[in-house]
């Protein structure tokens, strides 16, 4: 019996085991959080696309709407980091925007 035992705690595999584990919970335990995911609906893209063309009098390119589904992330990362910086001066377009209630999150106005 103390042969089992003193092979298995010889064994290269387990030695492999218990330092893989190890790392694994050291890192699960040390990473960083994850990073927050901005969620687009389709009604936002809706509002977006709806807006351009009533400024614009003509459908858009598909170019366009992606220009457009891209500043309106570029604006909610930048509102998002106004927030967490605790900002209270308005001096970028997404707190412009958020201020003014036209940000298409909170409906068009």
């Amino acid at each position: 019996m103390k042969a089992i035992i003193y092979f298995v705690l010889k064994s290269p595999i387990l030695h492999f085991i218990l330092l893989g584990t190890v790392a694994f919970v050291v890192y699960t335990r040390l990473k960083p959080p994850d990073r927050e995911t901005i969620h687009i609906t389709t009604q936002t893209i809706d509002a977006l696309v709806q807006q351009r063309e009533s400024i614009a009098q003509k459908a858009i390119t598909p170019e366009t709407r992606q220009s457009l589904i891209a500043g309106h992330v570029e604006d909610e990362i930048l509102l998002r980091e106004a927030y967490k910086r605790g900002s209270r001066s308005c001096q970028n377009r997404a707190c412009r925007l958020h201020a003014k209630g036209s940000h298409p999150r909170h409906g068009l106005r």
